[in-house]
């Protein structure tokens, strides 16, 4: 996933000043989407950034691309905090810190993920970052489970792999604490009894 990142020294002026418009038109679409709005308009990114209109579209295409650079810059910033889960502690430990770290990621990019969700089947942009999301936790899933994955028949290797993949998704957690109205702890504990039950 690409992002909006620090600018690189040795730029001059004019060029470090579009990196920082661009940026503030990435932070005020974020900013916008926080607060609920799952689809900000042109005209509210540039109020909330304090810029003319027309300056959003100097720099991004249209607002699909300014969506997909938004989750990029969200998607940079959230994989910074996450905690690598090591292959040699206990299945027990594992499942639980892979459940604790994937909670409090989906708790944090439940507005972006409902704000991408509304929008993939109208974008490309957007449908090709929700599925980068998720190439992205199956390869956390098979890093962290990989033990037992491995020890299986290909068939069930596939089946199972697939299962985790569907417990550890956004997806499920959204079903979970939005549909259920379960809460944080108790969706963890339904993911780690489900996926203890799957590899134990």
């Amino acid at each position: 996933m690409s992002a909006v990142l620090d600018p690189p020294m040795h730029i001059d002026g004019r060029e470090l000043r579009s990196i920082r418009t661009r940026a503030a038109i990435v932070d005020a679409w974020l900013e916008l989407m926080s607060e609920g709005d799952l689809a900000p308009t042109a005209k509210e990114v540039a109020d909330r950034a304090r810029i003319g209109l027309r300056t959003v579209f100097q720099h991004f295409n249209d607002m699909n691309a300014l969506h997909r650079a938004a989750c990029d810059r969200f998607a940079t910033r959230l994989l910074q905090s996450v905690v690598r889960v090591p292959a040699h502690l206990p299945l027990d430990e594992r499942i639980d810190r892979v459940v604790q770290n994937r909670g409090r990621l989906f708790e944090a990019a439940t507005m972006l993920r409902r704000a991408c969700e509304r929008q993939e089947w109208l974008s490309t942009e957007i449908h090709g970052f929700l599925v980068e999301w998720e190439r992205a936790t199956e390869t956390a899933n098979m890093l962290a489970f990989g033990n037992e994955l491995m020890a299986m028949t290909s068939d069930a290797r596939d089946t199972i792999g697939r299962a985790v993949d569907a417990l550890l998704s956004w997806s499920s957690w959204n079903q979970l604490r939005q549909r259920r109205s379960l809460s944080v702890e108790q969706s963890a504990a339904v993911l780690r009894a489900s996926i203890a039950a799957l590899l134990g």
